[in-house]
């Protein structure tokens, strides 16, 4: 009895083997394709940034208009004396 299941099971692996292999064959070639698409990408982001400057990409991204901000002397008595109690 146990010599005919253990040549079911063996039979079973010899089909499953050849399918496991494409199926591992198949999951590297997508794991690297992935790896060289995130490459390319990066590539690409890194060309773009360094091609603006970073004075320009500053400007762009980061533009503060001083004049809009409101003065410190319109605090509230009570926002004052908080800021005074956090002097590092």
């Amino acid at each position: 009895m146990s010599i005919t299941i253990l040549g079911i099971c063996g039979r079973f692996l010899s089909i499953l083997r050849p399918l496991m292999l494409i199926y591992l064959m198949i999951g590297f070639v997508t794991v690297a394709i992935n790896i060289w698409l995130g490459v390319i990408v990066c590539l690409i982001l890194f060309a773009s940034f360094r091609k603006k400057n970073l004075r320009t990409l500053t400007e762009e991204y980061v533009r503060v208009d001083l004049n809009a901000l409101p003065p410190f002397a319109l605090l509230s008595d009570e926002e004052s004396s908080l800021n005074k109690n956090y002097i590092i």
